[in-house]
């Protein structure tokens, strides 16, 4: 202690400056807490907001609330689901356009999220009702090239590739996706079967 007294009175300079220092961490460490706590407190009222009205049908003010949280709070944790919920909102009211930016943003912003491998999934058919056959053949390889074979969204994704290979008359390479994706399918064999009308399709050219 009378060390510390010698210091001060020897370093007042210095001395003052430490105790500026630690006046200010010990004033903006509780007020940044404070703040973040709030934020996302805030985020999770929009989120909650959006979704209710998602769910309950009134769009216009899903995407709303969810265009809101995305604005004001663009890093909560929140703001991954709002862009998932304001696709699927937008997909509600044919916006197909928006639907697509939505789910675009959501993948290319969003490199280890839990929904991933379904948003993706979701633009590919998007982009199939859209008529873009070549962007959903591009997902899908972007998607392989990021997800193991064994993925649990992977027959799905090769079933859609297949489509899509069908309407661009790739007949022989959309065969071999519903191949692999029968293959992959634990549960059931209905991409095989897809297989069976590629191989038809092909005979009848």
């Amino acid at each position: 202690m009378e060390s510390l007294k010698d210091y001060i009175r020897e370093n007042r300079a210095s001395a003052t400056r430490i105790a500026v220092v630690a006046a200010v961490l010990l004033i903006a460490a509780p007020v940044t807490w404070y703040f973040v706590h709030t934020s996302e407190e805030k985020a999770y009222v929009n989120f909650t907001n959006g979704y209710y009205y998602y769910r309950n049908h009134n769009y216009d003010q899903a995407a709303g609330a969810l265009q809101q949280l995305i604005d004001l709070y663009p890093n909560s944790d929140f703001t991954p689901l709002g862009r998932y919920y304001l696709g699927l909102t937008y997909l509600e009211v044919n916006h197909l356009p928006d639907a697509a930016g939505q789910f675009q943003y959501f993948i290319d912003q969003n490199p280890k999220h839990f929904l991933r491998d379904r948003v993706y999934a979701m633009w590919m058919s998007l982009e199939l009702q859209s008529g873009h056959p070549d962007n959903c053949v591009s997902l899908a390889d972007r998607y392989l090239a990021e997800f193991p074979k064994d993925a649990p969204a992977t027959p799905e994704i090769l079933y859609r590739k297949g489509v899509a290979l069908l309407q661009l008359g790739r007949t022989a390479d959309a065969e071999s996706c519903f191949d692999a994706a029968g293959a992959g399918a634990k549960e059931t064999n209905v991409y095989s079967n897809f297989s069976f009308y590629a191989r038809t399709a092909h005979s009848a050219m």
